[in-house]
């Protein structure tokens, strides 16, 4: 996904290390109130585009995706969360806004939908921050330009319309959390391994 957080990248670790891996990720949860607003911009969004086939983000599910690191061991892991307890003393917290809606790649051949994010060049600066050091760890990631979204749903089929007013929400970003996904027929579980606070 344009290097957005999409789902791309892969650790460059030895195959050797026995440990199972796990599905991992970096990102920031929301706040309730900010989940359940955007749980009616999904469903407006569902109506309006009844005709096409999209799989819209579950409720519980929805986050902004720092960076996806694929499947990591626990040793791997060990070593991403002290990269970001390190990282997170740097930077304060933040409020943001929701902005509008769009379409990856465009509107005319959309992939998936998403909502943006408003004063989010603090969180550009931390995800880039974060990329850098993974990498010198030997993580690969993705260094396309990224910018701060939340994804309501993946296009399979069909024309959207994204047209209609959106909700108003600021929100504060107190920490960052390194995610676990496992992945089931009904859709992918998350789940938070650790969190790290901003200052």
């Amino acid at each position: 996904m344009r290097g957005r957080g999409g789902e791309t990248s892969k650790s460059n670790f030895g195959k050797s290390d026995l440990q199972i891996p796990m599905r991992c990720f970096i990102a920031i949860n929301l706040p309730p109130e900010i989940k359940d607003a955007l749980e009616i911009t999904i469903k407006n969004l569902a109506e309006v585009n009844r005709n096409a086939k999209i799989n819209w983000t579950r409720v519980e599910n929805l986050h902004l995706t720092l960076h996806f690191l694929d499947e990591i061991t626990e040793s791997q892991i060990e070593l991403v969360a002290a990269e970001l307890q390190k990282i997170t003393t740097e930077y304060n917290r933040v409020n943001v806004s929701l902005d509008a809606l769009g379409a990856f790649p465009d509107i005319k051949n959309p992939r998936a939908i998403f909502i943006g994010i408003k004063d989010g060049q603090i969180l550009e600066k931390i995800q880039k921050k974060i990329g850098f050091e993974l990498g010198r760890l030997g993580f690969k990631i993705d260094t396309r330009p990224w910018e701060a979204h939340i994804t309501l749903g993946r296009v399979k089929t069909g024309a959207v319309k994204l047209d209609f007013k959106v909700p108003i929400g600021e929100f504060g970003i107190k920490s960052i959390e390194l995610m676990k996904s496992t992945l089931t027929p009904s859709g992918p579980i998350y789940e938070v391994i650790k969190s790290f606070e901003l200052q």
